[in-house]
């Protein structure tokens, strides 16, 4: 009869490491998520305004991309399979469009 033993040793890394790859395990996350990726409201003023300055047409607008995220995922995006990269960023866009 051969009796072993096996020692379980835990190696010192990284606690961002450790949370990426856990050997010989699987571990599944929560991945659904609510996002707002981009919104865009605008205004377009009134024709007797515009033409009393010699214009056809004036819109201002407000834009933004990647504005909110509802989600339980302990990554950094929901959207990234492996989990790892940057965040993506919020960005914000003010603009006045002008016809003559």
């Amino acid at each position: 009869m051969i009796r072993g033993q096996i020692l379980l040793r835990q190696i010192p890394v990284s606690p961002w490491i450790k949370q990426l790859s856990v050997s010989g395990q699987h571990i599944l996350h929560n991945g659904n998520y609510l996002k707002l990726k981009n919104l865009t409201v605008g205004y377009t003023l009134p024709k007797d305004w515009v033409q009393k300055v010699c214009m056809q047409n004036v819109r201002v607008y407000v834009s933004g991309e990647n504005l909110l995220t509802i989600t339980k995922f302990k990554g950094i995006d929901p959207e990234m399979m492996s989990g790892v990269g940057y965040a993506p960023m919020r960005q914000y866009a003010f603009g006045v469009n002008v016809t003559f």
